[in-house]
């Protein structure tokens, strides 16, 4: 369930259009940003150009920060995000991001390379990453009705998280949904064959004033 590629895409794209950072377009008009096929390919989580559409796009400058406004949608060959808004702290030269926000009727729909599907749902989803000499946190958190779905199942709860470094997802207030879709396997009675008086195929009927 690994989520981490698609919001640090998102912030790769934006730091591949730099020309953008000094206007915003008309509101009719969907900013639309292609990250550079060499910083997409460098990610695993999706592949082909990555594209983000949006009502309305805004670059600070003075503070690094970029956010998209209205109808977000980030998509590429396997991957689909549909958010009202987007906001990424860029790194400066040579450093990593550490924060991606998506917000307000968050899906991702991505395929992995196993070709399985991972729908994830959500009003909120943070990306995180801090470092010091000591430790190194990674995450992805999603809330506010927060759904992870795959083929295997569906997981919700209050809270859910990701750890990248450890592969391991935390739910508070958690319910699992297993899928169990066996081809033959269902949870339907056996069919019984209703009893009947009719003598059994190949025999004679009994004499008329006779017991059978």
């Amino acid at each position: 369930m690994n989520l981490f590629p698609i919001l640090l895409a998102v912030s790769l794209a934006s730091s591949a259009a730099p020309a953008l950072a000094a206007t915003n377009p008309p509101a009719a008009t969907p900013a639309v940003v292609t990250a550079d096929p060499s910083a997409a390919n460098a990610l695993q989580g999706f592949r082909g150009n990555l594209q983000i559409n949006s009502l309305t796009s805004e670059f600070d400058l003075k503070s690094n920060t970029v956010v998209y406004l209205g109808s977000v949608r980030v998509q590429a060959t396997n991957l689909l995000l549909l958010c009202e808004s987007l906001t990424s702290v860029l790194p400066t030269q040579g450093g990593r991001i550490e924060r991606v926000v998506a917000r307000t009727n968050v899906s991702i729909d991505l395929i992995d390379e196993k070709g399985q599907k991972l729908r994830a749902t959500g009003e909120q989803a943070v990306y995180t990453y801090t470092a010091s000499l000591t430790q190194t946190n990674e995450s992805i958190e999603l809330t506010g009705n927060p759904a992870l779905d795959n083929p295997q199942g569906t997981l919700t709860g209050d809270v859910i998280t990701y750890d990248l470094l450890t592969g391991r997802v935390r739910a508070t207030n958690q319910s699992m949904v297993v899928r169990q879709d066996t081809p033959g396997l269902t949870n339907a009675p056996p069919q019984v064959s209703p009893a009947t008086n009719a003598a059994p195929a190949g025999t004679n009927p009994p004499a008329a004033g006779t017991n059978p």
